[in-house]
């Protein structure tokens, strides 16, 4: 029954297609037969803004191609007087939120490409229903071509219950005869489209509904985003809704972001986050979100597509695929039929066999409601960490040439007043904020920052995460990759079996790639992806998990974002060792031996507990010598000394010591930092001593007092 009624629907949109046609042509002739209109052999030649109509003649002016050029709003009911001609959007056009009175019937070309500049926008538009009827949008029926045009802010309310076509771009587009062949992909009119933020709502019975087309022949190369939201009525026909189209013949590399939601009836109802029925397509992507409330007997509800393949071919169902490649990751998908919830991943009428490659992205693992808020905040601040470590802009003073401090294939070399960013590639040389102290000027802002370099400081791959994990973790103790084999303060993400804790490789070839794409999907922002004894890199959030049909994951398909430092090789023509946001996929970490790492503090929830003191009888006395042991949990960034002379309470000595490079560095003496703070050049007099400790968990005063020399 409901293929006879979509064989049916499909009929009579055709008839009308055809008497809209010659109607309007008759109506409307086009401009080279008729004796009003410009000869194009007269065009101006200019592609100035001088296309809006001549007083004179009633005319537009046109450009040397014989174009007429869209430059504003007035401009576009041009488009009804000259339906058969070809418009270029000329500029960025803003209605301002004015009501738009939809173009009956246009079969001439709109292109939104001029002056170099491809995709003009079309915004801020209401689109009228004063005037409704059987097709209601930017165009009620569309039989031209529109090409390389966004739509960006368009919003059309259906009146209650309405029953025709309805889509932002058009209401309809003629689909070829029902006894001719399915549609050729190459040949779809509609092409490089944009719809952005716009919506579709209001009350339908029996519709055809899309933010692109309501009813549609085909489109290719076209992203779509914003919502459809339909209050349904029982109707004589079938409703039939998706983000895109209503009703599909093609589509080719398409992909919606929009959201569906329906209620109400879903007698009859066809629909999924793309479209409502499809026949063909290659490419095609849904990546919205679905909420699906309906009663009664839908034909077909799916995530992707309700019904494919709607009877094109006739009564019997194809056996090969009519769909190429199908990507679902709608996003908290929800979709009640008679209050009993429905898992249909891909098509509504069990059709999954007619996708030749069906994948489904999995976003459970970016719920960030399955994170605490001091999770969210730990992850956060180490994440902030690693990016200023890696994109940090500095300006040498001179040519600075340390191949010779590197190993023989890591040759780096620093040019003069030249901009670089990211901290230089060393081994375990310090913290970002020992690297700040040589930039002269505001150390928070470096708006202006120069470097005077009086060491090689910058750091490795290892130690880059280890200081922007050591802002949350006093757990990790690690000074190399080879230490990094959950160990040291690290544990493993997701689940594996860990073979040895010497090198990677094992792990990986123990386990297989299936184990280890499906660890990886664990991974979130913050984590890490560790080669050992070799490199290790920063999960800049969480990946992009696509599975098959079958539920198990793609690993050419899955990817994940990473932050790292040590890329020498491309340091000359980069600007950088660092690189940023860069991507993996889960077949190339596999085959590089990556395990995925991260530490306790992120598994617990919560940042370790700071923990500080001065050990020694004699700490608070002065006798020339600052007596005690400093003592932390978290590694020591810095330790600074500030003292001032308590007559005029003038400053005498602020001076900040970092430790050594490498290692784990939690205890200093201080016996031995009178001599790198100068102490002993103060002159005698009454002091005022403070000491204050740095680390990843903040600033503390850890010993203050006053003291004679």
């Amino acid at each position: 029954m409901k293929r006879c009624r979509l064989i049916a629907r499909i009929i009579l949109f055709f008839c009308a297609f055809l008497m809209a046609f010659f109607f309007g042509c008759a109506k409307k002739p086009a401009p080279g037969n008729d004796s009003s209109a410009p000869d194009e052999t007269e065009a101006t030649g200019s592609e100035t803004k001088e296309s809006e109509i001549d007083p004179a003649t009633a005319s537009p002016a046109r450009d040397k191609y014989g174009r007429i050029m869209l430059w504003g709003p007035e401009d576009f009911e041009l488009l009804r007087k000259y339906p058969n001609d070809s418009f270029h959007v000329a500029d960025e056009i803003d209605f301002q939120g004015a009501e738009f009175e939809p173009v009956e019937l246009f079969s001439g070309t709109l292109d939104g490409v001029f002056g170099g500049v491809y995709n003009h926008t079309i915004k801020n538009v209401k689109i009228s229903t004063k005037k409704a009827g059987e097709c209601m949008g930017f165009f009620t029926m569309l039989l031209g071509t529109v090409e390389n045009l966004n739509f960006e802010n368009v919003t059309l309310e259906l009146p209650d219950g309405f029953s025709g076509n309805a889509g932002i771009l058009a209401g309809a587009e003629p689909y070829p005869s029902p006894d001719s062949a399915q549609p050729d992909l190459s040949s779809v009119r509609i092409r490089n489209v944009q719809i952005k933020s716009c919506s579709v709502t209001g009350k339908a019975a029996g519709a055809t509904v899309g933010l692109l087309v309501g009813s549609l022949n085909g489109a290719a190369d076209c992203f779509v985003s914003g919502s459809v939201s339909l209050e349904l009525s029982e109707p004589d026909n079938a409703n039939l809704v998706g983000t895109v189209a209503g009703l599909a013949l093609a589509l080719a590399n398409v992909e919606s972001e929009a959201g569906l939601t329906l209620t109400g009836s879903g007698e009859g109802l066809l629909t999924g986050g793309l479209a409502g029925a499809l026949s063909t397509g290659t490419k095609v992507i849904y990546g919205g979100h679905i909420r699906i409330d309906v009663d009664g007997t839908p034909e077909a509800v799916g995530e992707v597509v309700g019904e494919l393949s709607f009877a094109w071919e006739g009564e019997d169902p194809p056996v090969t695929p009519l769909v190429d490649t199908v990507y679902s990751s709608a996003k908290f998908a929800k979709i009640l039929i008679n209050g009993e919830a429905v898992d249909r991943p891909f098509t509504g009428n069990d059709a999954d066999h007619l996708i030749r490659h069906a994948y489904r992205r999995d976003l459970s693992n970016l719920d960030e409601t399955t994170l605490s808020e001091e999770e969210r905040k730990l992850r956060e601040t180490v994440l902030d960490y690693m990016i200023r470590e890696i994109t940090i802009p500095w300006q040498p003073q001179n040519d600075m040439d340390y191949s010779d401090n590197c190993s023989s294939h890591h040759v780096q070399h620093y040019e003069a007043r030249e901009w670089y960013f990211g901290l230089p590639y060393t081994h375990r040389c310090g913290s970002l904020e020992r690297f700040c102290e040589y930039l002269e000027g505001d150390k928070v802002k470096q708006s202006v920052p120069r470097i005077g370099w009086e060491a090689y400081l910058g750091n490795d791959c290892a130690d880059a995460i280890y200081w922007a994990w050591a802002r949350v973790s006093p757990s990790i103790t690690y000074q190399l990759t080879k230490d990094m084999i959950v160990q040291n303060g690290t544990v493993q993400v997701g689940e594996y079996e860990l073979v040895n804790h010497e090198a990677t490789k094992d792990t990986c070839a123990a386990n297989g790639i299936e184990v280890m794409s499906e660890a990886y999907a664990c991974l979130r922002g913050g984590d890490a992806i560790l080669y050992a004894p070799g490199h290790i890199r920063m999960a800049a959030e969480a990946p992009t998990v696509i599975r098959r049909a079958d539920g198990t994951i793609d690993p050419d398909a899955s990817y994940l974002l990473c932050h790292d430092q040590g890329n020498v090789s491309k340091q000359a023509e980069r600007h950088t060792t660092c690189n940023y946001r860069k991507a993996y996929s889960f077949t190339n970490l596999f085959n590089g031996n990556y395990i995925p790492i991260t530490i306790p503090e992120f598994a617990e929830g919560k940042a370790g507990e700071w923990i500080y003191s001065i050990d020694d009888p004699l700490a608070g006395t002065y006798d020339g010598v600052f007596y005690g042991r400093l003592k932390t949990n978290y590694r020591i960034d810095s330790v600074r000394t500030v003292i001032t002379k308590k007559a005029d309470n003038e400053q005498a000595i602020d001076y900040v010591y970092y430790p050594n490079k490498g290692g784990h560095i939690v205890e200093m003496d201080l016996v031995s930092f009178r001599y790198v703070a100068k102490i002993h050049d103060l002159a005698p007099g009454d002091y005022h001593y403070v000491l204050y400790l740095t680390t990843g968990a903040g600033t503390a005063v850890v010993e203050e007092y006053d003291f004679t020399k």
